[in-house]
């Protein structure tokens, strides 16, 4: 009898002394989870339509978007015809509704700031302010675009115009700087090389234009 439990306690032993050695390998700090580890990456909790889900709202967003700068761009037209056609009473009205309809774009701005949709709008705005002459508050809408969202296709696409503008409007320098701001962001994308293009127009327009005759020396005395 002593011999069996003689026997039990010695198993009882080995196990024990075995779980405890288990459990200092397991404690070990190389061993450990660390609290970061311990949650699952983000595909865990993501269910199948999770992306499609987002992809949808994205779309919608962006039908949106486009909705509103179609009926902006509806009534722009409508103005811009009683501007040309109507009477001078008519044509009044038109102009000061342009002005309110430039307000609107701005106001359509702020709504879906932050969305990715701010370059669509913002090229409606332009469109507008170029109908109406508008160079300053055009440069001024151009400069924040370029500035905020410097990769944008319209950037590139209306960087010549930029110069013309700037170059009309006594902000050469202004617009030169932002230009070259875009050149030297360290990625390739479509808009810098056709800021890279106007930029390069600009100075070989200056290279072949005739330097300003030089005032004549005064000889006498």
């Amino acid at each position: 009898m002593n011999a069996r439990v003689t026997c039990c306690l010695l198993g009882l032993a080995i196990v024990l002394g075995g779980l405890g050695l288990a459990w200092r390998r397991l404690t070990r700090p190389e061993t450990l989870v660390s609290p970061a580890h311990a949650i699952p990456p983000l595909e865990y909790f993501a269910s199948a339509s999770s992306f499609s889900e987002v992809e949808q709202a994205r779309a919608q967003l962006q039908a949106l978007a486009r909705r509103h700068l179609y009926v902006l761009q509806l009534r722009q037209a409508e103005l811009l015809h009683a501007v040309q056609s109507g009477d001078s009473g008519q044509r009044a009205r038109a102009v000061a509704e342009l002005q309110q309809l430039a307000a609107e774009f701005e106001q359509a701005l702020d709504e879906f700031r932050g969305t990715g949709e701010e370059p669509l709008l913002t090229t409606g705005l332009l469109t507008l302010l170029a109908s109406e002459r508008a160079h300053a508050r055009w440069l001024d809408v151009y400069l924040r675009l370029l500035y905020q969202q410097p990769t944008e296709s319209v950037v590139g696409r209306l960087a010549g115009e930029a110069v013309a503008v700037a170059r009309a409007t006594g902000r050469l320098e202004e617009v030169l700087a932002a230009l070259r701001h875009v050149t030297r962001i360290p990625l390739e994308f479509e808009g810098k090389r056709s800021v890279q293009a106007a930029l390069d127009g600009f100075t070989l327009t200056n290279q072949t234009r005739s330097p300003a005759p030089l005032p004549a020396r005064n000889t006498s005395g």
